[in-house]
């Protein structure tokens, strides 16, 4: 009796350290999770400070081995879109398989309007994994309202280096996870998180971690609901003065803009109605259409000069060039 009851005791402390193990694996796995996600709390409190995107640790993505083996055959995951709309984790094995065939066309966005959408000249339905990738259109659980310059400036060059490299290596993968991430309630992502690897040559041909900001020079932006208003801080001034010149039979150029404000190149163009509608050619002696004349005559100038990190592109006041 005495033995049988020393072996239930054995049993049931078996069972309690079994249960001890257990909890102390599941709370690891959760002050994981949670410190996981303080990496990216940190991330949607940061400051935009110039530069659209910026490296993560060191630019090595977190992959594991075993992220790495799945993705030896090309796939694709997106999340479901959360209570509030918004989009999640978006993730695909690319290859060649995955991308758009020769010749396929990309169909309108139109018909979705992802979380937070207005209707303003530099929202983009921004794709999370780009269409050059997977071939994906009108999916909503792969569109953010994203800034031009978030998509363009920010996205776009890392997508461009994947759809590269693969062109280049037709037989392997690359591992890319997109995650938007959201500020609490906000509507619009603060930015989006941006992680690959090349699988067959372990990260030799891509590797990349970064962060790129939901921003726009020359504007505040409500992440809330995506209503945007102009930031007096950060507004280019642009203006030409008038110019009378005699002829020369050489082409005449007006006097150089001033500008406040963008250090972006600064384009001129001449026109030959008052309005700024018909650009100069041949006729007036211009070298390309919309260039500096040559010939007698009154003509009309706008310089356009581009943004930078800070400031919007910007156009000046119409100015008069006369040539006696």
């Amino acid at each position: 009796m005495r033995r049988s009851l020393s072996a239930n005791k054995r049993k049931r402390k078996l069972i309690k350290s079994i249960f001890a193990i257990l909890a102390i694996i599941v709370v690891t796995v959760l002050v994981a999770q949670r410190a996981n996600g303080s990496k990216n709390n940190d991330l949607v409190n940061l400051s935009y400070n110039g530069e659209i995107a910026i490296e993560l640790n060191n630019n090595v993505p977190p992959f594991n081995t075993a992220d790495l083996k799945k993705a030896q055959k090309g796939y694709e995951s997106y999340s479901k879109l959360d209570t509030l709309g918004r989009c999640g984790v978006a993730e695909a094995s690319v290859c060649l398989d995955t991308m758009p065939d020769d010749g396929e066309k990309r169909t309108s966005l139109g018909s979705i309007n992802p979380s937070g959408w207005q209707s303003i000249n530099f929202w983009c339905r921004c794709h999370l994994i780009g269409w050059q990738l997977t071939a994906e259109n009108a999916n909503e659980k792969n569109l953010i309202t994203g800034t031009t310059r978030m998509n363009m400036s920010g996205m776009l060059p890392y997508e461009n280096c994947i759809a590269n490299y693969l062109e280049e290596h037709p037989d392997d993968h690359v591992l890319y996870r997109v995650e938007p991430l959201f500020d609490g309630d906000n509507l619009i992502a603060s930015g989006v998180c941006l992680q690959a690897e090349s699988v067959e040559d372990k990260g030799k041909g891509v590797c990349f971690n970064v962060y790129v900001f939901n921003y726009q020079p020359g504007f505040i932006i409500n992440y809330n609901n995506g209503m945007v208003f102009d930031d007096p801080e950060h507004q280019t001034v642009i203006t030409l003065s008038d110019k009378k010149a005699k002829y020369t039979g050489e082409p005449i150029k007006i006097d150089e803009a001033n500008i406040d404000g963008s250090s972006g190149s600064t384009n001129y163009i001449y026109y030959t109605d008052i309005n700024a509608k018909i650009k100069t050619t041949e006729k007036e002696g211009a070298l390309d259409r919309g260039s500096a004349p040559t010939n007698r005559g009154t003509y009309y100038v706008r310089a356009v000069v581009s943004g930078d990190n800070w400031f919007p592109t910007a156009v000046s006041n119409i100015a008069k060039l006369e040539i006696n």
